[in-house]
């Protein structure tokens, strides 16, 4: 049941695609190959932060498509159960459907530590 609600949320993403943002002035320093983390106050606007870079590379062709980009809330009601037991389940169902991707991107939840 795990691996078809992950399923779903990754397709939603794709066919409803990048939402609407201001974009943000400022620069996060990004290394190739390295995990990039954004912290910052709750509400804070970084979901839509990432999501702008995310808009960005794909504008540069840094990142091929949306595809590539695995974008999941763990506010949703079924997700919100993980833990960082099931980053593999995560990347094994992303790549299943993806498999030449190169980006993962997780939002957490309130109180969710991944």
């Amino acid at each position: 049941m795990m691996e078809q609600e992950l399923e779903r949320k990754i397709e939603d993403f794709r066919v409803m695609g990048i939402p609407d943002y201001v974009p943000r002035e400022g620069r996060l320093n990004l290394v190739d190959n390295m995990v990039a983390t954004l912290i910052g106050a709750r509400r804070a606007g970084k979901s839509y932060r990432v999501l702008q870079v995310a808009d960005d590379l794909i504008s540069q062709k840094i990142i091929k498509s949306i595809e590539h980009v695995c974008y999941l809330d763990f506010d949703n009601p079924i997700l919100s159960g993980m833990g960082a037991k099931d980053l593999k389940l995560i990347q094994n169902t992303f790549l299943k459907l993806t498999p030449d991707s190169n980006l993962l991107r997780f939002t957490q939840g309130p109180g969710k530590e991944l």
